[in-house]
């Protein structure tokens, strides 16, 4: 779920290593099937609100969800298994963000005809068309 928007980071202090190391970056592409599947074992309720209109959301991340992603990023050292184990934590890890403050909004991702997924529809027709002469609608003023 993104929007493209470039985005630096800078890696900070980490009590969870004992000595400091290189770190890792890695990047999780949600899947609204597997956030929609998730919906579908739950019970699809959440008493939460969605947070107000912008154009990035940040959230603290709880301890099981830093064990998944720590987890899923140490896959990378052990490639046999990569294959059976890395959709299991990534669906766990998604597991994880739907009970977090980012709940909402991945529900609102998963959910095929939201407000959301047709910003991001659009959002995704701009990005592919951006260049290309601009066309007159019916009704509408030209260049």
């Amino acid at each position: 779920m993104s929007s493209r928007k470039p985005r630096t980071a800078r890696p900070s202090s980490c009590s969870l290593l004992p000595v400091p190391r290189p770190y890792r970056s890695v990047v999780l592409r949600l899947d609204g099937r597997v956030l929609s599947d998730l919906l579908l074992e739950l019970d699809g309720t959440d008493p939460r609100t969605l947070p107000g209109p912008g154009g990035q959301i940040v959230a603290p991340m709880t301890p099981d969800l830093i064990d998944a992603v720590i987890r899923w990023a140490g896959l990378l050292d052990t490639p046999q298994d990569i294959r059976p184990l890395a959709a299991r934590i990534e669906s766990e890890i998604c597991y994880r963000l739907l009970g977090s403050p980012l709940g909402p909004i991945l529900r609102q991702f998963a959910l095929a005809d939201s407000g959301t997924a047709r910003v991001r529809a659009a959002a995704a027709w701009i990005s592919e068309h951006y260049a290309e002469p601009r066309r007159n609608v019916q009704g509408t003023p030209g260049p």
